[in-house]
């Protein structure tokens, strides 16, 4: 990500900061007073990021000046992830079923299943990017022996869940269902 305008580091910091942009003198030596320098950046929650009505806050601070002496006032975003449970039961409302499967959609029909990775005992967790290159992942949500299963990391969107696998006896779901959070 660096350019001939600045670098980017990464690591080794004694203070709270998971990057720094730091200008190079040959970019400094032609700005003026005018200019106006924009920094745009993103950012993905991890899998440490807390789930539902608490905001995972991040904080942007720039030191700039000709000593790095002045430091900005502090640009603050809140950013929610959040999770939903599935019970698959019978047509009675009565049993739970096991076995059955499910994959998680951005789209209403096509579109490729969204990688979770699997935590254990039906529950599931978005994919990281780093986690989806290194092929840690999955697009299998099944439903734990008590028939549920818990998806999280989830952005505050519409979703659709298409059942992939039913239980043996019973029909799959003929079309995706959808969830919304709001």
């Amino acid at each position: 990500l660096d350019s001939e305008d600045y670098t980017i580091k990464t690591v080794e910091f004694s203070d709270d900061c998971d990057f720094e942009i730091a200008f190079k003198q040959t970019y400094l030596n032609t700005i003026t007073s005018e200019t106006e320098i924009v920094i745009t950046y993103s950012a993905v929650l991890n899998d440490k990021a807390q789930v539902g009505t608490n905001p995972n806050t991040n904080e942007a601070i720039l030191n700039y000046g000709e000593k790095n002496d002045v430091t900005s006032e502090p640009g603050t975003t809140n950013t929610y992830t959040y999770d939903f449970s599935l019970t698959k039961i019978d047509k009675d409302s009565k049993k739970t079923l096991k076995e059955a499967e499910f994959a998680l959609y951005a789209q209403e029909t096509g579109g490729t299943a969204i990688p979770v990775v699997a935590l254990g005992n039906g529950s599931y967790r978005v994919a990281t990017d780093t986690e989806i290159q290194n092929g840690n992942t999955t697009t299998v949500i099944a439903v734990n022996d008590n028939g549920t299963a818990t998806v999280s990391g989830l952005a505050g969107k519409t979703y659709w869940l298409e059942e992939t696998k039913a239980p043996d006896g019973y029909n799959m779901l003929t079309e995706r269902r959808e969830v919304t959070f709001t």
